[in-house]
Order: C-alpha cells, then sequence, then structure tokens
C-alpha cells in the first residue's frame, strides 16, 4: 500500500474522534490568535488635526536642541507645545518648513510621527513613558517628577530634559 493510503485509512480510523476534534480545536484558535494578532498590529489612523486657535488651548512656543540618542548628532529646531482644558496634547518640533516630530495625544489614543526616524506609533490610552514630548506640557508647568528623566532649570524659560540611560536629551528654551 502507497504511503498516501495509510495517511488515508489513519484520517478515516480517527474521524470522529476526540483526536479529530482536538485538531479542529487547536486549527480554530490558531485562526483567532492569528486574527487577534493581526488586528493589534493595524497602525491608529493620526488623531484629526488640532486648531490651536480655539478656545481652551495653552500654548508654548520656543526652539529646541533633540539629541535622540547619546551620539547622535543634535537636531535644532522650533517647537509648538500646547494642551487643551480636556486634556489634549499637541507637540510639533520642526525645522521650517520640515517637520522633524509631530505628537498629539487625548483621553483615549495617542500619535507621535518621527520623521527625523522615519517612524510613526500609535496607540490607545495613555502615551508610553518612552515618549518625553507627550510630557512637555507638564515639564513647561513645573512638574520635575518625570520618571527616567532629569529635569534641570537653566535659566527662565530654558530647562534641560536628560535621560540616563538612553543619553535622549532635550534642551528647550520657551519665548517668555
Amino acid at each position: 500500500m502507497s504511503r498516501g493510503g495509510v495517511r488515508g485509512v489513519v484520517c478515516r480510523q480517527h474521524a470522529g474522534t476526540r483526536w479529530d476534534s482536538a485538531g479542529r480545536i487547536g486549527s480554530t484558535c490558531i485562526a483567532i490568535f492569528v486574527a487577534l494578532l493581526l488586528a493589534g498590529c493595524v497602525a491608529l489612523d493620526p488623531l484629526p488635526e488640532a486648531n490651536l486657535s480655539d478656545p481652551g488651548w495653552k500654548i508654548w512656543t520656543g526652539q529646541a536642541v533633540w539629541q535622540p540618542r547619546a551620539g547622535n548628532s543634535p537636531l535644532v529646531g522650533d517647537m509648538i507645545v500646547a494642551r487643551h482644558a480636556d486634556g489634549e496634547i499637541f507637540v510639533s518640533f520642526s525645522k521650517p518648513p520640515l517637520p522633524l516630530l509631530t505628537a498629539r495625544a487625548n483621553g483615549s489614543s495617542w500619535w507621535i510621527d518621527v520623521v527625523e526616524r522615519g517612524h510613526s506609533y500609535s496607540g490607545r490610552g495613555k502615551p508610553p513613558g518612552r515618549f518625553i514630548w507627550f510630557r512637555m506640557p507638564d515639564v513647561l508647568e513645573g512638574s520635575t517628577d518625570i520618571a527616567g528623566w532629569e529635569i534641570e532649570a537653566v535659566a527662565a524659560g530654558e530647562k534641560i530634559l536628560t535621560n540616563s540611560r538612553t543619553g535622549e536629551r532635550v534642551r528647550m528654551i520657551i519665548d517668555l
């Protein structure tokens, strides 16, 4: 008997048994797992554009020097940081006319486009702590307690934020 015939006999022998059911259950579980994995990997669309001229926004403008990692060349540009009364956050770091980084967050989702690295990240809920940009309004309002970051007030309107683990550093000078 050919090898293929043996397989056919074995399959017919176990059809309807617990082995056959286990195979179908396993296949179903794998299919559900793959579907959930793919659904979780879908990037969220960026948040709708912020209209900073609407009432309720507190806005800071200035310049910044950003060194994404130790050993990287620093990037110099203009910075806009804004927080709406409802908690929404907008941050733009650019070298006109080119945006280098844009970050947005509201109570239910967040999005950051890091053009310098060629990446966009997004998610639901609170933004991850690794992106200091979402904490800029807190820093500008006087917060000095941000996990993993050392914040130094150099002069009026000037602060240096340093992450000693990654070497990331942001020096900002806010227009007063």
